[in-house]
């Protein structure tokens, strides 16, 4: 069960998702609306981008129609230039967040699979 929040962090999660929601940066989801269920409800929702690939399962060979197979990328650029292309990707947004005033607040290897990205191409 989630608890109770503090007035605090509720408004910079809104503020987060207010930013998110005027994003046009192609390197970030972007994020449709939010808003709560029903007017008194606490549980709230974020509607945002359908990403059907994670960086992790494409590194690691799912295909998905129209997107380059990345083992095809890997032996047309090499894996080094491949996956530096990746992560100025990363960093692109990451920059546009920072440039923002704002924080990317769950930022770990996990999330965005960079420690995946660099174990396939050393």
């Amino acid at each position: 069960m989630l608890g109770a929040i503090s007035e605090e962090d509720y408004q910079n999660e809104t503020s987060a998702v207010e930013l998110l929601c005027q994003n046009q940066h192609p390197n970030i989801v972007q994020v449709l609306k939010y808003g709560q269920f029903k007017e008194d409800s606490v549980v709230h929702y974020i509607d945002m981008e359908l990403c059907s690939l994670s960086l992790e399962d494409y590194l690691k060979g799912k295909t998905v129609p129209g997107l380059q197979a990345w083992e095809s990328i890997r032996s047309e650029k090499g894996a080094e230039i491949a996956g530096l292309e990746i992560l100025s990707h990363i960093l692109c947004g990451l920059l546009f967040i920072h440039c923002s005033e704002k924080a990317h607040r769950d930022l770990c290897p996990s999330n965005g699979k960079v420690n995946t990205l660099l174990v396939l191409i050393s």
